[in-house]
Protein backbone atom coordinates (compact mmCIF):
# COMPACT_ATOMS: atom_id res chain seq x y z
CA UNK A 1 0.00 0.00 0.00
CA UNK A 2 2.48 2.51 -1.21
CA UNK A 3 -0.10 5.31 -1.36
CA UNK A 4 -1.10 5.07 2.31
CA UNK A 5 0.82 5.38 5.53
CA UNK A 6 -0.02 3.98 8.96
CA UNK A 7 -1.85 6.41 11.22
CA UNK A 8 -2.92 4.92 14.54
CA UNK A 9 -4.50 1.53 13.71
CA UNK A 10 -5.69 2.56 10.22
CA UNK A 11 -3.95 3.95 7.14
CA UNK A 12 -4.18 7.44 5.67
CA UNK A 13 -3.52 8.60 2.16
CA UNK A 14 -2.47 9.84 -0.18
CA UNK A 15 1.06 10.18 1.12
CA UNK A 16 1.96 12.72 -1.56
CA UNK A 17 0.98 16.35 -1.17
CA UNK A 18 -2.77 16.67 -1.45
CA UNK A 19 -5.55 18.53 0.30
CA UNK A 20 -7.57 15.31 0.33
CA UNK A 21 -7.15 12.76 3.10
CA UNK A 22 -8.87 9.35 2.94
CA UNK A 23 -8.65 6.43 5.35
CA UNK A 24 -8.55 2.68 4.97
CA UNK A 25 -8.15 -0.56 6.87
CA UNK A 26 -5.80 -3.08 5.33
CA UNK A 27 -7.18 -6.49 6.20
CA UNK A 28 -4.79 -8.46 4.00
CA UNK A 29 -2.72 -8.15 0.85
CA UNK A 30 -5.95 -8.51 -1.14
CA UNK A 31 -8.57 -6.85 1.05
CA UNK A 32 -8.74 -3.13 1.80
CA UNK A 33 -11.70 -1.31 3.29
CA UNK A 34 -11.87 2.30 2.08
CA UNK A 35 -13.92 5.00 3.71
CA UNK A 36 -14.35 8.71 3.37
CA UNK A 37 -12.11 11.38 4.63
CA UNK A 38 -12.08 15.05 4.02
CA UNK A 39 -10.09 18.11 3.22
CA UNK A 40 -6.81 18.21 5.07
CA UNK A 41 -6.75 21.37 7.20
CA UNK A 42 -3.29 21.10 8.74
CA UNK A 43 -0.36 18.82 9.47
CA UNK A 44 -2.34 16.58 11.85
CA UNK A 45 -5.58 14.72 11.32
CA UNK A 46 -6.92 16.41 14.44
CA UNK A 47 -6.51 19.81 12.78
CA UNK A 48 -9.67 19.24 10.72
CA UNK A 49 -13.01 18.16 12.21
CA UNK A 50 -13.92 16.27 9.03
CA UNK A 51 -10.68 14.27 8.85
CA UNK A 52 -10.61 13.65 12.60
CA UNK A 53 -14.19 12.31 12.51
CA UNK A 54 -13.39 10.09 9.49
CA UNK A 55 -10.28 8.63 11.12
CA UNK A 56 -12.07 7.95 14.40
CA UNK A 57 -14.85 6.17 12.48
CA UNK A 58 -12.32 3.93 10.73
CA UNK A 59 -10.61 3.21 14.04
CA UNK A 60 -13.97 2.17 15.52
CA UNK A 61 -14.73 -0.01 12.49
CA UNK A 62 -11.30 -1.64 12.77
CA UNK A 63 -11.84 -2.39 16.47
CA UNK A 64 -15.29 -3.92 15.84
CA UNK A 65 -13.99 -5.87 12.83
CA UNK A 66 -11.24 -7.43 14.95
CA UNK A 67 -13.79 -8.32 17.65
CA UNK A 68 -16.04 -10.03 15.07
CA UNK A 69 -13.13 -11.95 13.55
CA UNK A 70 -12.02 -13.14 16.99
CA UNK A 71 -15.60 -14.20 17.79
CA UNK A 72 -15.82 -16.12 14.51
CA UNK A 73 -18.62 -13.94 13.11
CA UNK A 74 -16.39 -12.80 10.23
CA UNK A 75 -13.76 -14.91 8.50
CA UNK A 76 -11.59 -14.87 5.39
CA UNK A 77 -12.65 -16.91 2.35
CA UNK A 78 -10.51 -19.95 1.56
CA UNK A 79 -8.72 -18.02 -1.22
CA UNK A 80 -8.18 -15.03 1.13
CA UNK A 81 -9.84 -12.70 -1.38
CA UNK A 82 -12.99 -11.84 0.62
CA UNK A 83 -14.35 -11.33 4.08
CA UNK A 84 -17.37 -13.52 4.78
CA UNK A 85 -19.96 -13.83 7.50
CA UNK A 86 -21.84 -11.13 9.38
CA UNK A 87 -20.24 -8.07 7.76
CA UNK A 88 -22.61 -5.50 9.26
CA UNK A 89 -20.78 -3.49 11.90
CA UNK A 90 -22.83 -1.40 14.29
CA UNK A 91 -20.99 1.68 15.57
Amino acid sequence: MRYFRPENNVSAGPITFSKLRIYCIRCSENIVILDGGGEKKGQKTQDGAETWRAMRLMMDIDRKLIEKIRAGDIHYSSDLMQLEGELFIDI
